[in-house]
Parts: structure tokens; sequence; C-alpha cells
């Protein structure tokens, strides 16, 4: 079985140059599927600046906004590393924000979206990644489905599963991770 993430589309890209210092490190991306209509997207994003000078740039966070994917109706961005709300501007497809770090630092950003879909199917956008010129170091990703969706694709091979009531949660890892398609994935309702 190859299960695949279908309906929400994750984008995540420098908006311009990057700073020098600033790299995009780490990724961790849960993906929910409880209703037949609506996926929703739970990523935490670790930046790092390797400078000896504080570094910022603007991030751009891209929806999958098709025929077949609304504009997320919530939307939430948080950022870890200082317990706070982050300030973002919408788009017509996505929303970006400032980030400072100050020099040899981390920074770790919360985005959680609710997307309507009208097919059972989703994207997750990754290939932004390549904007930052580097791979990541680990990608974690995992694909939660609840009755009544069962999960019928995901664009990635699983590395493991698990089962809770009546939640299954797929996972994958990734190592030096450097997309060049999204994730995709399809899902049915009912028996």
């Amino acid at each position: 079985m190859n299960p695949v993430l279908t309906g929400c589309l994750l984008l995540l890209a420098a908006n311009g140059p990057v700073s020098a210092g600033i790299v995009f490190q780490r990724e961790s991306v849960d993906a929910l599927i409880s209703a037949c209509d609506t996926l929703e997207i739970r990523g935490t994003y670790i930046f790092v600046n390797d400078d000896s000078a504080s570094a910022s740039t603007t991030i751009f966070y891209p929806f999958p906004v098709d025929s077949a994917l609304e504009y997320p109706h919530y939307i939430s961005c948080f950022n870890l590393s200082e317990k706070r709300p982050v300030k973002y501007l919408r788009k017509h497809d996505g929303i970006n924000w400032n980030m400072a770090i100050a020099p040899r630092a981390a920074d770790s950003v919360r985005v959680i979206y609710r997307q309507k879909t009208r097919r059972p199917q989703g994207r997750y956008i990754l290939t932004t990644t390549r904007y930052w010129a580097k791979p990541l170091e680990v990608a974690d990703f995992s694909v939660t489905t609840a009755e009544p969706a069962t999960l019928e694709y995901w664009s990635f091979q699983y590395d493991s599963l698990s089962v809770k009531k009546d939640r299954i949660t797929y996972h994958a890892r990734k190592l030096r991770f450097y997309p060049d398609e999204d994730m995709l994935l399809r899902w049915k309702c009912g028996k």
C-alpha cells in the first residue's frame, strides 16, 4: 500500500533573496483527514542562522488553491521559540511573514491550516524547498485518517503505521530531503 496525502499543499520559500545566514533546516508535517471534505495540515518548521550577525528574510507559505481546493478557512501561525503568535499577511495563494533570527540561533514556527476540498484529495507544497538551494536535514511526515475517511494514496512510501481506536497514522521520514514533487493524498469516505 502506498497511501498519498492529497488535498493540501504546503510550500515554504524565501520571498526574494535569503539572508546569507538563514537556513531552512527541518520540517515536521502532520496531515489529518477526519472529514470527507476537509484536510488539516500541522507543520513545524525550523530555521537556523549560522552567521555571526543577525539575519532576516520574508517567508512565503503557499497553499494549494485550485478548482478542487479552497483557500484555508482556518490559519494559525505561531513562533514556538518566542511563544507568540506570528503576524502574517494573507496572499491569494498563501501567507507571508517577516523573520529575524539572532546570530548562531534557531527559530521554530508552527503553522496550522484547514482547507475544504471539493474532492477527497489534497496536496502539500514541497517543491519550494528548492528555493533555499539546500536539502532539509530531516523532514518528518505523517498522515492520520479517522472514520469515516480511509487513505487510498500517499505519494510517499510510509516507514511505519500506528493504530489508535478509529485512527490510523502513516509515518515517513526523509533525510537530506530535496523534493522535486509535491506531496499528494487521496482518500475515500465510508465503507
